[in-house]
């Protein structure tokens, strides 16, 4: 007979294991804490396109939504879909609350959970423990390739979830009947009306969502017996019912059908598609692991000792085609396809897996697929809380030391973006059109939130004319200095070592006004002749370069050449 001790004893020891986080929250936490910290400068460094998110999403702050273009010269007023404004709004609240610091630790939160659902997923699917891990060692290593601070990360977190929401239909076994089919398929208003706000990527979950129903009708033909084909019936009523709901919530966005119509007229432009880097082809000769992953795929599926799932081939087929296309579409293959196919190699050898090797297919407690949100919740909270308080991060001092050695940096990579050169522009409050470096376009926006820019990441806004020049421009293509006069260009912040910035080293009309290791400012003045002799290049001559220091030139009296466009950048942000 137990004690009272005993079994208060016990009590407690139960209270605590059920407490105490499951797999898929231990995930959510350590990838939580761990991402920002190891890849937060990576974020940084990588494009522009994190503080152009923030920028809008400030915008949408201060001002509400907006329709028409706000933050360029080239396309001022032009119509504008404010199509990711959801996630760019939580980007810009998590500045707000602890800097740049915030979006980092937002990030990391939201891809936590991703692989957090996914390993849930996968336990749930009775998939052994230890198969588990491997397969989400390979998911990060094939993450690795797209993990941005952009709004695409809850492209990857709305799959995720999809698929849980697929496999709960497809599990259920109830007859058919209005009340249950809506039981099925409910979730999926809210998860489509969030992901059309947040992110373009809502349209892969229709096409997701197509391919279970394909696979589904493939299984109902191939079916048997009659409670089989009454079953795969089912299914299909279901999924097809998910897909219809879906279609119909993602038109609850700001701008309704025309969110359709933006999506898929960007994957229809092939130059832009062509000319990004994220959207070219794997390169295998780089990503190993993509390579290892689609070769463990095809032989999986062809070596099984029985027939995978038709949802499965369909499935596997779609995202192959996807990441075979581009390099961005790799993280996603892993969230969906791998443990799609672990699942079926162990559905394959239950019944002829050796005693010895019995334990890598053992199946696992009920209670360990739990994914609450209270310690990711609390990881994010004590995240923020350090943020705030500057324990991990330092001032903004626009130097590469402090950045390099900072746990979670507060600017932007100054070895690659022009930090000092924008800070003392803004400073000197620097008037005039400005061409830019493409991949600092959104940088721009997010530190000199005065001046309108030529180009930034958004390409799909601003077309193939614009970025078609923008690249003539940089690369000396002929007429480059008539495009640059067309423009009414008055100021260039471009890099040292780029060939555009040493030929206006060496033109007449170019008067440099700031130059370091990163980035040279160039102001266009008609009374100045080359700033540097034939024989010498910008690269090896900036540090002893003559600047004209930025305030002095902003004070001067502008010429009359220049007068329409001395304030072009807009209104002032403070």
């Amino acid at each position: 007979m137990m004690s009272a001790s005993s079994t208060s004893h016990s009590l407690r020891t139960g209270f605590w294991r059920r407490l105490a986080p499951s797999g898929p929250e231990w995930v959510a936490l350590l990838l939580g804490i761990a991402m920002p910290l190891a890849y937060g400068r990576v974020w940084l460094s990588l494009d522009g396109d994190p503080g152009r998110h923030v920028r809008v999403g400030e915008t949408i702050l201060r001002s509400g939504l907006f329709y028409s273009d706000p933050f360029s010269f080239t396309k001022a007023g032009a119509p504008f879909i404010p199509y990711e404004w959801l996630s760019e709004v939580l980007f810009a609240l998590s500045v707000r609350l602890a800097g740049l610091p915030g979006m980092l630790i937002l990030t990391g939160v939201v891809l936590g959970l991703t692989y957090a659902v996914v390993t849930r997923t996968m336990l749930r699917r009775r998939i052994s423990p230890i198969l588990t891990a491997l397969v989400l060692l390979f998911l990060l290593a094939l993450g690795l390739t797209h993990w941005h601070a952009r709004p695409h990360i809850y492209t990857l977190l709305g799959a995720a979830i999809l698929m849980t929401l697929i496999d709960r239909a497809a599990d259920r076994r109830a007859p058919l009947s209005g009340g249950e089919l809506w039981a099925s398929v409910w979730p999926i208003i809210p998860l489509f009306a969030l992901w059309a706000n947040l992110h373009g990527g809502f349209l892969y979950g229709l096409f997701l969502l197509a391919a279970v129903i394909v696979g589904d009708r493939l299984e109902m033909l191939a079916a048997t017996t009659p409670a089989d084909i009454e079953r795969w019936r089912g299914t299909l009523i279901r999924h097809a019912t998910m897909l219809g709901f879906a279609v119909a919530a993602a038109l609850l966005n700001p701008s309704g059908v025309k969110l359709y119509a933006h999506t898929l007229g960007y994957l229809g432009d092939t130059y832009m598609v062509d000319h990004t880097e994220e959207y070219t082809s794997p390169n295998f000769h780089i990503l190993h692991f993509a390579a290892i992953a689609i070769v463990l795929v095809v032989w999986v599926l062809a070596t099984l000792r029985r027939r995978p799932r038709y949802p499965t081939v369909t499935i596997v087929a779609l995202n192959l085609g996807f990441a075979l296309l581009a390099v961005r579409n790799l993280p996603l293959f892993g969230i969906i396809v791998l443990p799609l196919v672990a699942a079926e190699g162990q559905r394959s050898l239950e019944g002829h897996v050796p005693e010895w090797a019995a334990h890598w297919v053992a199946g696992h407690r009920r209670h360990s697929i739990r994914l609450g949100l209270a310690w990711p919740a609390l990881a994010m909270a004590a995240m923020f809380w350090l943020a705030r308080t500057k324990t991990v991060s330092a001032p903004d001092t626009g130097d590469f030391e402090t950045f390099a050695h900072t746990l979670l940096p507060t600017t932007f990579n100054p070895s690659i973006f022009p930090v000092r050169a924008v800070r003392d522009a803004r400073a000197a409050q620097l008037p005039g059109r400005m061409l830019s470096e493409f991949a600092w376009g959104g940088y721009i926006l997010y530190a000199w939130p005065e001046q309108r820019v030529f180009i930034d990441g958004q390409t799909d806004f601003y077309g193939d004319s614009i970025m078609r020049e923008h690249g003539e421009i940089l690369e000396l293509q002929p007429g480059w200095r008539a495009k640059l006069a067309a423009w009414k260009i008055q100021l260039a912040l471009l890099g040292t070592r780029t060939a555009l910035a040493d030929a206006l080293a060496h033109e007449d009309g170019w008067r440099p006004l700031y130059c370091d290791t990163t980035a040279v400012m160039f102001a266009h003045d008609t009374t100045v002749g080359a700033a540097l002799g034939p024989t010498s290049s910008l690269a090896s001559s900036c540090a002893s370069l003559r600047t004209t220091p930025m305030r002095v030139w902003a004070a001067r009296t502008p010429d009359p050449a220049d007068v329409t466009d001395r304030f072009s950048q807009g209104a002032k942000i403070p």
